[in-house]
């Protein structure tokens, strides 16, 4: 990728390119805030109408937007999301060791993911 820089320290970077590392903090708030309440308004239907799979997979994408954007901070959101989500399945499927067990195995990966990408888009 080309980035040519202006003398007044602005970046340029050749047409067709995606700049990703030039959105603001804003767009990346309010991306990661949609993401995350619309997973946790879906997981509160799923879960109230009795569908307790492959929704949660969708928390894999603030997941990685958070860790991603903000790092260490960014992981720590992850497993507040993450808690949230095992808690609400705590709340519906009290009485249902197995889902629960599955729920917190979840919640650690959720968390592994979120280390992960942390870390690599520190060192990258």
């Amino acid at each position: 990728m080309t980035v040519i820089e202006k003398p007044d320290g602005d970046v340029l970077i050749k047409p067709g390119e995606v700049a990703v590392s030039k959105m603001s903090e804003r767009y990346w708030d309010i991306i990661i805030i949609i993401t995350s309440g619309i997973i946790l308004l879906f997981t509160f239907y799923c879960l109230l109408a009795g569908i307790t799979t492959v929704f949660m997979h969708l928390y894999y994408f603030p997941v990685i937007l958070l860790a991603y954007r903000y790092q260490k901070k960014g992981v720590a959101y992850s497993v507040i999301l993450s808690l949230l989500y095992f808690f609400m399945v705590v709340w519906f499927q009290h009485s249902q060791v197995i889902e629960i067990s599955g729920a917190l195995l979840r919640v650690l990966s959720f968390t592994g993911v979120a280390i992960v990408v942390g870390y690599l888009s520190i060192i990258i």
